[in-house]
């Protein structure tokens, strides 16, 4: 007797083939339900069927680009301050990704030639007088830690804002 083969149910769909960006799963079939015997015809159509899946966009964090070049010193003659600095962006934040971690600028004291009157001044100074130099080097002091304190806080702001809303659909870019 003659008997032509039938399909068995699908598996179930297996593991999807990536988290997110798109991946591929599938799921197979046996032509044993019956198998066919005495010549009988084996089952018409596919064993594997595969449909995407994970479509939603991988996060991508930030991260740094390169600095830029030191900006011009502060000053054109003794200590002064000069900056650099540098971008999230290579690659930006996309996809709920996170922000990148640090400060983006950098400072660092920069000196020039002597000031030409600062020689004639300290020929000048009485123990009754603070150095021009002191002073100078004071409010470069003082001028570093107010950047500092205004950057951290600036970071600190950027960072966790108020009214920063999470994603709760993980296809759209949150800004």
């Amino acid at each position: 007797m003659t008997v032509d083969g039938n399909w068995s149910g699908w598996s179930s769909w297996n593991i999807c083939s990536a988290t997110c960006d798109g991946g591929i799963q599938d799921r197979t079939r046996k032509c044993d339900a019956p198998e066919p015997i005495n010549g009988g015809l084996y089952c018409n159509g596919t064993m594997i069927e595969s449909r995407p899946c994970n479509k939603i966009n991988c996060e991508i964090d930030g991260q740094w680009g390169t600095w830029q070049e030191w900006e011009a010193c502060n000053t054109t003659c003794g200590n002064g301050t000069q900056q650099r600095l540098r971008k999230c962006d290579s690659p930006s934040p996309y996809f709920n990704g996170s922000e990148c971690m640090g400060l983006d600028f950098d400072n660092q004291i920069c000196y020039q030639d002597k000031c030409p009157d600062a020689q004639l001044q300290a020929n000048e100074d009485t123990p009754n007088f603070i150095s021009p130099v002191i002073l100078g080097s004071v409010a470069v002091v003082i001028f570093v830690i107010t950047g500092a304190i205004t950057c951290i806080s600036f970071f600190v702001f950027r960072r966790f804002r108020p009214g920063k809303v999470d994603c709760e659909n993980k296809r759209q870019n949150c800004e």
